[in-house]
């Protein structure tokens, strides 16, 4: 009776063991196991015992190393059993746990600090990937570049734009070139809807082929032709909720010719709905009006290349595998062709539409910048305080 009552480790991990590691060595490590497996019982009680006693034999279950797979020589268990570890592992939380109690005043202050450093750092990290994700959720962002205007004077600057023909002079020039849109902030404008008045901001002229470089989530439109007429406008959801009334919601498809007025004499059609573009972007266009309703709703010189008006843009989508150095390098010879000799006191660049954020020499519609430098500083305080607070 005392026999059978007496605890057992299961007898499935020895005949594992055996099959494992082979008799000689198995011999060694079932010996050293059943003598830890008297301690568990003794300690844990018999069930915890088995547990311990199966979840260290399937440990072997890893590959062995090359000599125990020879069978050239014995096992040293004491330098390579992985019960080591567990048995290790667990004595150090024990003791961890009674010196956290035993100093309550100086752990509360460790974790707080540790928190609080985390947090911080958390908050950090998060401010760098929001900083340096503008622009970056367009499909093709790595391929589309903003023609950008060096100055050749003895002053020298920068300007974000370039005159108003080049856009279309590069797409006929370049092959290279897959895609040109030219666009025009107006910003904020008066426009009437039905009897009121509403100053309304993120107001531009976009040629058509700007939806064929930036991703927009249609709602109700065509992206092909909605802004291909003149006198057409394209809303985002948000303000066609603010012209026409939140019920739009329900029925957008309901807005699709209606009609705005901008600055009480021009009337548009609204041709198109698209989703409010994230606020990741330094693309703040929210009133897209038809770039070909230009020519009437202004007195500029749209072919002059004498006019670097601030408001017009021109954005590039290069075709797969082009070099933005080696096109931007023949853009000069371009300009033989359609600027006066001796006249061309400017340069154009290609600027990647991921720096319109970071780089302050070019500007952008909104005039809001995070410099790389200062990205660069916050991930160096950010880690800092991670090891202030860890120390």
């Amino acid at each position: 009776m005392n026999q059978q009552s007496h605890p057992h480790p299961p007898k499935w991990a020895d005949v594992f063991l055996q099959w494992r590691l082979g008799e000689d060595t198995s011999e060694e490590v079932i010996g050293d196991l059943h003598e830890l497996f008297e301690q568990w019982v003794n300690s844990d009680g018999v069930s915890r015992a088995r547990l311990r006693y199966s979840l260290n034999a399937l440990v072997f279950l890893r590959p062995l190393p090359r000599r125990l797979r020879k069978g050239r020589n014995r096992l040293n268990y004491h330098n390579t059993t992985p019960l080591i570890p567990t048995i290790m592992f667990y004595n150090y939380l024990k003791i961890a746990c009674r010196n956290l109690l035993h100093s309550k005043v100086n752990t509360s202050i460790n974790i707080a600090g540790l928190t609080l450093g985390l947090t911080c750092s958390l908050v950090l990290f998060l401010i760098i990937r929001y900083e340096t994700s503008f622009d970056k959720h367009h499909a093709n962002a790595d391929r589309i570049y903003k023609v950008a205007t060096k100055f050749l004077t003895e002053e020298g600057g920068y300007n974000a734009n370039a005159p108003i023909p080049v856009g279309k002079a590069l797409k006929e020039t370049f092959p290279e070139i897959e895609e040109v849109t030219t666009t025009m902030y107006e910003g904020d404008a008066v426009i009437k809807v039905e009897d009121r008045l509403l100053k309304q901001e993120g107001v531009g002229y976009i040629s058509p082929a700007f939806f064929s470089i930036f991703d927009a989530k249609w709602i109700v439109g065509n992206p092909a032709t909605s802004l291909s007429d003149p006198n057409a406008v394209v809303l985002s959801k948000s303000v066609a909720q603010k012209f026409f009334g939140s019920n739009v919601t329900d029925d957008i498809r309901s807005t699709i010719g209606k009609t705005i007025t901008l600055k009480s004499q021009y009337t548009l059609q609204v041709t198109g709905i698209i989703e409010d573009f994230p606020p990741t972007t330094d693309l703040p266009f929210q009133v897209l009006i038809s770039y070909a309703s230009l020519p009437s709703q202004t007195n500029q010189d749209l072919n002059s290349w004498t006019n670097l008006a601030s408001s017009y843009s021109h954005f590039v989508l290069l075709k797969k595998g082009v070099d933005p150095h080696r096109l931007e390098a023949k853009i000069p010879s371009m300009l033989k062709k359609y600027e006066v000799e001796g006249k061309a006191k400017h340069a154009y660049l290609l600027q990647p539409i991921g720096e319109m954020h970071s780089d302050e020499r070019f500007g952008n519609y909104r005039d809001r910048f995070m410099p790389k430098e200062n990205i660069n500083g916050l991930i160096l305080i950010g880690i800092f305080i991670l090891l202030i607070a860890s120390i």
